[in-house]
């Protein structure tokens, strides 16, 4: 990294560079992939995933 100061893209919201902001699709159709991507894709597998391997709390 040249320069520890420098703002980054942390979030995606833009794109996935840190250069320039996506330009293949229109911005808030990015925005709503996102919402609806991430969720189905990365969270709730890995909330079943993490529900099989720990089962039920105790009663």
């Amino acid at each position: 990294m040249p320069n520890a100061t420098t703002p980054v893209n942390i979030n995606y919201v833009h794109g996935m560079s840190d250069d320039a902001a996506q330009s293949w699709m229109p911005p808030l159709a990015w925005l709503a992939a996102l919402m609806a991507g991430l969720p189905a894709l990365l969270y709730f597998p890995t909330h079943l995933a993490l529900k099989k391997c720990f089962g039920k709390p105790a009663a």
